[in-house]
């Protein structure tokens, strides 16, 4: 039986992209209909279509996303009356589309503090999903990979335009050199080619480039193309992209205990064990953000993450969006730290 729900969210469900995760189990769920943020911090919704899918649709409201906190849903019930044919996310109740993917105004309004001190200053970004996104495309590895890099220079806008100094990106892990020959090959010659081609991109907009990592194990051409970026980058004095490459956690650690002398255990402190590490002059990241559905950080950032805050999102990296970036920096604002106190 068709039916119409209508009804508010509440709970801390404003600026922890509990809007897109309505609209993508609606979507999943065929249900067509609106879903708007409130003025009193509740999220309002409309939502037509058969009442199983709408029951459950309500399900995974009241359970929410892991990063929201979803205090009640209610609703009213009454016949479908076929007003939408889809489902989307408004700005306001009979207000503008906000429509997934393009630049749409946001009003950042943080918790504690002015909104330009919550804003994260270094964000670090596990990049997964490409293969995932490619096949269920049926498209090459590759393509999901060429497709993730081009989300990465648009990322790269996002953070610039929000007021982020720093995005460390994990690009290529240790681990990841068990892929296939013709993968990893691949995967080199694109990193070759996006080196070369964010040269005038870079200088353009003042962006420095660095990379970290075991770089010594990387092709002889690639390791010449991003040393070629680092050089002509290196006077940037806008954002800083880190692209992590052939990058472990765990090896960066041991890299910097094997550097450490006899002399310096006896007065070893965390400040002095983090000049050993191979990010020893970049901040430790506020944020993790992952993407692609698993919630682990697999090798990335082990020792610098004691205090960031951690992102999860099921969206492939390829099809991440602005709005999702947006509104994990709102749900940054919003979360408040003790650090022990």
């Amino acid at each position: 039986m068709q039916k119409r729900y209508e009804g508010i969210v509440s709970g801390k469900v404003q600026g922890v992209m509990f809007r897109d995760f309505v609209r993508r189990n609606a979507v999943r769920l065929n249900v067509a209909g609106r879903v708007w943020n409130n003025a009193d911090g509740t999220v309002g919704f409309l939502m037509e279509g058969e009442e199983e899918n709408l029951g459950t649709l309500l399900a995974a409201m009241r359970k929410g996303p892991l990063w929201a906190k979803v205090e009640d849903v209610s609703y009213t019930e009454s016949e479908r009356e076929s007003q939408y044919d889809d489902f989307r996310i408004i700005l306001r109740k009979d207000g503008p589309v906000c429509r997934v993917g393009k630049s749409v105004p946001h009003v950042f309004v943080f918790k504690g503090g002015g909104s330009e001190n919550a804003i994260p200053k270094t964000v670090g970004i596990i990049l997964d999903g490409n293969r995932r996104w490619a096949k269920e495309r049926n498209l090459p590895t590759l393509e999901g990979h060429r497709q993730g890099a081009q989300t990465l220079r648009a990322c790269l806008k996002w953070a610039n335009d929000a007021g982020v100094k720093t995005l460390i990106v994990y690009g290529f892990s240790t681990e990841n050199w068990k892929r296939t020959e013709e993968e990893v090959s691949g995967l080199m010659d694109m990193i070759s080619h996006f080196a070369k081609e964010m040269v005038p991109r870079a200088l353009e907009t003042g962006t420095r480039i660095r990379f970290i990592g075991l770089l010594e194990t990387l092709p002889k051409k690639t390791r010449a193309s991003i040393a070629a970026l680092e050089e002509k980058t290196k006077n940037g004095e806008g954002i800083e992209l880190i692209v992590a490459l052939s990058y472990g956690g765990r090896a960066e650690i041991v890299d910097a205990v094997k550097r450490i002398s006899e002399s310096e255990k006896e007065t070893l402190t965390e400040e002095s064990f983090d000049k050993k590490l191979w990010t020893t002059d970049i901040p430790d990241p506020n944020i993790i953000i992952r993407t692609g559905g698993q919630k682990r950080l697999s090798n990335f950032l082990l020792w610098q993450c004691a205090y960031s805050e951690l992102f999860f999102v099921d969206t492939y990296w390829p099809a991440f969006t602005k709005e999702e970036f947006d509104a994990i920096l709102r749900g940054y604002g919003n979360r408040q730290q003790n650090r022990g106190k």
